[in-house]
């Protein structure tokens, strides 16, 4: 019964997305039918965030070139605070080396910590998971132009989907034009699963 649950959720995402219905009632979810409430509650991106686990960096889509030579990005699991209801995990981030010319290909590491509060505010859909970084690492990026934004320290991402065996969020509040990322925890990281590539497919690509 709850694969059958997942199969649905994935379906309805997927086709719900297509219709242009998501992206309307980011404003006014006071339509949604009571089959697709029901169905969109159970988004929880605590599910992965909260993970003790590795969690890994599956997809990427945006126009920064920041993620020009971004080849891999992962997240280990520090704290939660439950005072605060807050998660505290590492990320860490390998860039190819474009100033490299030699044939060792070397790569440039950027690690920084995370907090990460999941947002339930009063529409069903979407949650926002708030990220806040806990050091800077502005002067530490490589590949950035003058087109790039200064990183902030504090991003309110959507979260399009999300269950225990991936998550996908917005890249910003600002529309699908912002692009997504899709995260894997560590046992699902050589093979996503298909409802979560599925999902990303309609919405992000």
């Amino acid at each position: 019964m709850a694969t059958l649950g997942v199969i649905l959720l994935c379906l309805l995402a997927g086709m719900t997305y297509v219709q242009g219905r998501i992206e309307a009632r980011y404003d006014d979810d006071s339509e949604m039918s009571p089959e697709i409430k029901s169905i969109v509650r159970r988004v929880n991106a605590s599910k992965v965030v909260n993970n003790s686990k590795s969690v890994y960096l599956a997809k990427l889509s945006g126009k920064s070139s920041i993620f020009k030579n971004l080849y891999c990005v992962r997240s280990e699991y520090l704290s939660y605070g439950d005072d605060n209801k807050t998660t505290y995990r590492t990320l860490e981030a390998l860039f190819k080396n474009e100033e490299d010319t030699s044939s060792s290909n070397t790569s440039i590491r950027v690690s920084a910590n995370i907090s990460l509060q999941v947002q339930r505010n009063e529409k069903i859909y979407p949650q926002i998971l708030i990220v806040n970084l806990l050091n800077n690492i502005s002067g530490l990026l490589p590949n950035t132009s003058g087109n790039d934004f200064a990183v902030p320290d504090k991003y309110e991402l959507p979260v399009m989907y999300a269950a225990g065996q991936c998550l996908i969020l917005r890249n910003s509040k600002e529309g699908p034009d912002s692009g997504c990322s899709l995260w894997i925890p560590g046992e699902y990281n050589t093979k996503p699963p298909f409802c979560c590539l599925f999902i990303y497919a309609f919405m992000c690509e």
